[in-house]
């Protein structure tokens, strides 16, 4: 999964990756479907784009995550990951 404040950021992080796909014959050998914002792989692995809000990625099953720039990541003061108050 690769998230980021919004889909255009997490979009330039999934750019890299599917260059990286295109380019390593190996690699370009397991995939098995491309889609504007899916890469699917032969072993039933997918890369997509998700953004960082909580409420939209809940419930996924993730082996790895690539978090762009978290810094800059809303979180409402309400939220189940906010920072507490010190």
């Amino acid at each position: 999964m690769i998230l980021a404040r919004n889909r255009d950021q997490a979009g330039v992080v999934f750019g890299y990756v599917k260059g990286i796909l295109e380019n390593v014959p190996a690699l370009a050998q397991i995939v098995t479907a491309w889609r504007s914002d899916e890469i699917e792989l032969n072993n039933r692995i997918t890369i997509k784009v998700a953004t960082s809000d909580f409420r939209g990625v809940r419930g996924s099953t993730c082996v790895a995550a690539v978090c762009d720039e978290v810094a800059y990541w809303n979180f409402d003061s309400d939220s189940a990951n906010r920072t507490p108050k010190s």
